[in-house]
């Protein structure tokens, strides 16, 4: 019989001698590979952790949250608000500090003595110079509020300092977006006017302000920020391309456009019926009453027949699922395309529905309209909720555009396009860089495709909309 001690040397070597070796070894290796049972001993030390940690936290949000942890937050409140300008750096030196001091009360060092109470000298003194930045008057002001990408903004921050004491050098930021603006005032009181410039890339809506001072210490153990300010907001319009009146597609309308829906009663004036109970004698035509009776076509009375007549109304249904363009640039072209359509039928004189995934636009005044246009913000959108938004915002809809992208679902369109009332007339602009400009083909609506924005003049000169 083999020895279990050669078994395990040949085992290390690899090298087999007999049969009986090899089945061994085959053993060994499928017992190696299954994973290890964990014993009842560790499952139970396992629960029991996750038993304390569970019923730890639940006490402590049950105590914070009840009338001893509001309690604790009252009283501990200016505490807080003390300690609360210490940075992780000044936390640091603190603990070194007070480190320091215990290990001089063990061994008897003075050199750690010194030590911890050069730390604690630079902390005091850190907060020290946090407090003593006095008051100040500070203004920001922007030169415009509205500007289209690309464009620059001027601003403005005027700072004065008050205060009878010793003033010492202080600094002011202007968060700018995602930047912030650093401005160094000089020790002492009085007036000093900063001039700075936002550049705007891309569309959007970009935050200037609040003004805050920050004062502390040149080692960053202690930084005290105060508002002096309010926030500002610099809208980024998207760019827009001049377009001929709409007049193509739409009868321009001062008093509405006529229907082929009959109306009881309005401007548009279609023919006579006979009369019949519940209608209004105002619109008896008294004139063909008399002739028909005259000539014995008829003895009722005879009523004016009207068609309804209703103002213009343009929607735009922008796709704003940025997987459904080839990159964000193709969606900004879209907002783009979207938002000169929008503009030149306000300046036509007609509404304007947008809707934009979950967002709605419905402003009178261009200006907030392309405000509406800067606040859109990508993510996913289908066009039946979209249309579906549309119609019940605006039930009087007679032409629907929908811009979209080169990938946007077929299947969602062809949905929204029969939610679509009847007389309401759709159509199709896709965004596609790299097919040129010009009429396509889509069952249900008229389509075009666009290459670029420079291009849609063209497109509505054409009679496509």
């Amino acid at each position: 019989m083999t020895s279990s001690r050669g078994f395990r040397s040949r085992m290390r070597t690899g090298v087999p001698s007999s049969e009986a070796d090899v089945s061994r070894m085959a053993f060994l290796r499928r017992r190696s590979g299954r994973p290890k049972a964990r014993s009842g001993r560790a499952w139970s030390i396992q629960s029991w952790r996750r038993g304390v940690t569970t019923a730890v936290t639940t006490r402590w949000m049950q105590w914070r949250t009840g009338p001893y942890g509001e309690m604790a937050a009252r009283l501990s409140a200016p505490v807080r608000r003390v300690v609360a300008p210490v940075t992780g750096l000044g936390w640091g030196v603190l603990a070194i500090a007070l480190l320091a001091i215990h290990c001089w009360r063990v061994t008897g060092w003075t050199e750690f003595l010194a030590a911890g109470l050069a730390g604690l000298v630079c902390v005091v003194a850190a907060f020290v110079l946090s407090w003593w930045q006095g008051r100040m008057l500070v203004e920001l002001s922007l030169q415009v509020s509205r500007v289209t990408v690309g464009e620059s903004v001027a601003g403005q921050l005027s700072v004065e300092r008050l205060g009878r004491d010793v003033l010492l050098p202080a600094a002011v930021e202007v968060p700018v977006g995602e930047g912030c603006g650093r401005f160094h005032l000089p020790a002492g009181r009085g007036v000093r006017t900063e001039d700075f410039t936002v550049l705007t890339q891309r569309r959007g809506v970009i935050a200037v302000g609040p003004a805050r001072s920050v004062s502390g210490d040149p080692f960053g153990m202690v930084r005290r920020e105060q508002q002096w300010s309010e926030m500002l907001e610099v809208c980024v319009h998207p760019r827009t391309v001049d377009l001929p009146s709409l007049d193509a597609g739409l009868i321009r309308d001062l008093e509405g456009r006529s229907t082929m829906d009959p109306s009881p009663a309005d401007l548009d004036f279609h023919t006579v019926r006979p009369y019949v109970p519940a209608d209004d004698r105002r619109h008896v035509h008294w004139k063909a009453t008399a002739k028909s009776r005259s000539t014995g076509q008829s003895e009722s009375l005879l009523v004016k027949q009207y068609y309804d007549t209703r103002r213009s109304h343009l929607g735009l249904i922008v796709d704003i699922d940025e997987s459904h363009y080839g990159d964000a640039d193709d969606v900004e072209m879209a907002l783009e395309v979207a938002a000169s359509l929008a503009v030149r039928a306000r300046r036509d004189e007609l509404d304007v529905t947008v809707v934009a995934g979950p967002q709605v636009i419905d402003a009178p005044v261009v200006g907030r309209l392309l405000d509406g246009f800067a606040r859109i913000e990508l993510g996913p959108s289908r066009m039946v909720d979209a249309v579906l938004a549309s119609v019940a915002l605006a039930p009087q809809l007679s032409l629907v555009v929908f811009v979209i992208g080169q990938e946007s679902d077929q299947d969602d369109l062809r949905l929204a396009l029969t939610v679509l009332p009847a007389s309401v007339r759709a159509v199709v602009l896709r965004v596609h860089p790299q097919v040129p400009s010009g009429p396509t083909d889509f069952p249900g609506a008229v389509a075009m495709s666009l290459a670029r924005t420079a291009d849609l003049p063209r497109l509505v000169r054409g009679g496509g909309l």
